[in-house]
């Protein structure tokens, strides 16, 4: 929230191209709030990601229900993720080792086309089609105004605020409790340990009698 609020004080980029696009949302129920505002806003939501890039309203509406369910209802998809959550798997696993400080990770996504056609559009009209929407080059720029005002609102509160760090009230870590606490998020210990001794069961079996190859220098 502290990040959000210094971000909120960014003027942001649209362009006339991007408004007319989001007009055509206006109908659309999850959409209507956005196509009829003033412009380009900050938000805080979830994002959720896949091996295989996704777009179309089916698709677009199991991200949704999967990040809901995943959750136990506190979590808010509004975006695609294809990079953020690799990268913090990266940082995860740099954490673990005690390299970063997980708690201090902020992710900044900026949005720059939609998940899923405006209502009676198509779905591959969605996909290929996603450059006259009109939202990329805004969508970068925005990305930077809005990074500089939390860089410049850190730098200011060092000393008082951030130097010692802000301690999280949320659980911080991945589904697996890696960074040790217990995530409020998943199947739960009682599920998901039951799920991980069954996998490092059958890991074993398939590696049961499996020839070992030396090499010889």
């Amino acid at each position: 929230k502290i990040a959000a609020n210094f971000a909120r004080k960014a003027t942001l980029n649209d362009s006339d191209a991007a408004v007319a696009y989001r007009a055509l949302y206006a109908h659309d129920e999850i959409y209507a709030a956005g196509a009829s505002s003033s412009g380009p806003s900050v938000v805080e939501c979830d994002v959720a990601t896949s091996d295989v890039y996704y777009s179309g309203k089916l698709l677009g509406e199991a991200f949704g229900n999967f990040t809901t369910l995943i959750t136990n209802g506190t979590g808010n998809y509004c975006s695609t993720a294809q990079e953020d959550n690799a990268t913090l798997e990266a940082l995860l696993r740099a954490a673990s080792e005690k390299l970063v400080d997980y708690s201090r990770v902020i992710v900044m996504r900026t949005a720059s086309d939609f998940d899923r056609p405006f209502l009676g559009g198509s779905a591959t009209y969605n996909l290929f089609e996603s450059s006259v929407q009109g939202a990329f080059l805004p969508a970068v720029a925005n990305l930077y105004l809005a990074g500089i005002k939390v860089v410049e609102g850190i730098l200011e509160g060092w000393n008082s605020t951030f130097a010692q760090g802000v301690n999280a009230t949320n659980y911080v870590g991945d589904i697996f409790g890696t960074l040790g606490g217990e995530p409020d998020f998943g199947l739960g210990p009682v599920v998901a340990g039951d799920i991980l001794s069954k996998r490092e069961v059958l890991m074993k079996r398939n590696t049961r009698n499996v020839p070992a190859r030396l090499l010889r220098a």
